[in-house]
């Protein structure tokens, strides 16, 4: 997982991506989702499961957005840049199956490498395509963590 630092670099070079805010720049989007337990809880009451401790599980949650807010970056610069924070309300939660785990373990690799990769732009390192690449693992060079 990158550093908090890591990350602004990342937020820096993809502040393109979003519209400022009464006259200032949004320099990060950020999530912040409640209501997950509760949607799992009720998940569990009519399909009981259980896990073994350390093993890694696909949560699938459908939400909703219940408000935007616009934070500054920096709390001592509150006519400086603003972050764009989400807050998501989970309206229903389940524990995917293993053939649905795969599919969604596809794109959250994708998302992962597109992370490690901006990441790595960031800090000046580039990586070479087909040298520093993993082996491919047969999957559609098209798994864009967006289409799910």
């Amino acid at each position: 997982m990158p550093t908090p630092a890591e990350l602004a670099a990342v937020a820096a070079q993809a502040e393109a991506t979003l519209s400022d805010f009464e006259g200032h720049k949004v320099r990060r989007a950020l999530i912040a989702i409640h209501g997950a337990g509760d949607g799992l809880s009720a998940a569990m009451a009519v399909r009981p499961q259980e896990f073994p401790h350390g093993k890694q599980v696909v949560v699938i949650l459908r939400c909703v957005v219940e408000d935007v807010s616009h934070p500054p970056l920096d709390k001592d610069k509150l006519d400086g840049d603003l972050a764009r924070k989400h807050k998501l309300k989970a309206i229903t939660a389940t524990v995917a199956d293993d053939v649905t785990a795969k599919k969604v373990q596809k794109s959250l690799d994708t998302q992962a490498d597109l992370i490690e990769r901006a990441v790595d732009a960031a800090a000046g390192k580039m990586k070479l395509a087909g040298i520093d690449d993993p082996p491919s693992s047969g999957t559609d060079a098209d798994d864009d963590p967006a289409d799910l």
